[in-house]
Formats: structure tokens, sequence, C-alpha cells
């Protein structure tokens, strides 16, 4: 899907929306079978996008998705400690979007990322998460280089961003 700013939404990549009395409904010793009950059949789908960070949610099976626009864009929670570096003014993120806008996609990158985004997801749904993780950071690696051949500086520090990300990730709850 690709987002307002022109941006990739990956739709394999989505989060599930639930409201907390719902969630704290379920008694202990919370049974797997009642949480994903609870995420699939009341849970709201939302999508973010790589680029700016916009939530997309689908209110309901019928209508357009909303998108939101973040006042800043910040760091994901595993991000906390690289916060400061990653706070963007809705100024520079217009600045970006222009940019980016001006610079055609290269469906090579935009190929690669995508591989490196489903595997990402992939690896929570994974037995053997570590090579989901593994085929991740290998996309990553050729899309940054990929981005480097082709001159765009902005890909490539998203793209050693979104890496590094995913590397917390894989460390903190993988290990």
């Amino acid at each position: 899907m690709q987002c307002r700013c022109g941006g990739t939404v990956f739709i394999n990549h989505f989060y599930k929306l639930i409201k907390d009395i719902d969630y704290d409904a379920i008694e202990a010793p919370v049974d797997e079978d009642k949480v994903s009950d609870l995420f699939f059949k009341k849970g709201i789908t939302a999508y973010r996008c790589v680029t700016c960070g916009r939530l997309i949610v689908e209110w309901d099976d019928h209508g357009d998705p909303t998108f939101y626009v973040p006042e800043k864009k910040q760091a994901h929670p595993g991000e906390i400690e690289h916060a400061s570096a990653d706070i963007v003014d809705l100024a520079d993120l217009a600045e970006d979007e222009a940019t980016a806008a001006a610079e055609p996609v290269d469906p090579r990158l935009q190929k690669l990322e995508a591989i490196a985004e489903a595997a990402y997801s992939e690896m929570y749904d994974s037995s053997y998460p570590t090579g989901r993780y593994s085929e991740a950071k290998e996309a990553f690696y050729d899309a940054i280089s990929l981005a480097r051949e082709l001159g765009r500086s902005k890909d490539v520090e998203r793209l050693e961003k979104r890496l590094e990300h995913i590397k917390s990730v894989f460390r903190s709850q993988f290990r």
C-alpha cells in the first residue's frame, strides 16, 4: 500500500489495536487462544508508513482508512536511548517528503525493502526467528548498498536506522 506521502506501507506488517477493558477481561492464567481471538475478532487493524510515520487505521471493514500524521516523528520504544537524534520537526518531515517525492523510487530498492520488512514481520510467527532475522538483515544490507550506489543518502540513513531498530528488537525479544 502507498502512503499519502508516497512512502511504502507494508500490509503484512500490521498492528492490532484493542481496548484495555477487553484485554483486562481475560482471566489469569492468560489463555493464548483467548488473546488470539481478542486481537483478530475485536482488534482494529493499523499500519505504519516507514517513511513519514503516519498511522493508517482501518476503523471498520467498509470505509476508507484514516491517516494520522504524527506531531513529531519520534523513536520507537526500543530506540529511546537514541531519541534525541531521531526526533524530527514537522517542517523537516515535510522537507523530507518533498525531496522523496522529487526523487522517483527505484523499484529494486522498494523490492529489497519489502523483502526485509516481510522477513522481519515473519520473525514473530516463526519457530525459527533467527533465520527470518538473517533474511531481514541481508535484504536491508542489500538495500543500503543499492541506495548508496544510487546516491540516495536519505534512503541510506533511513534504512540504516530501520536495520538498527530491528537488530535492537531481535536482541531484546529473541535472545
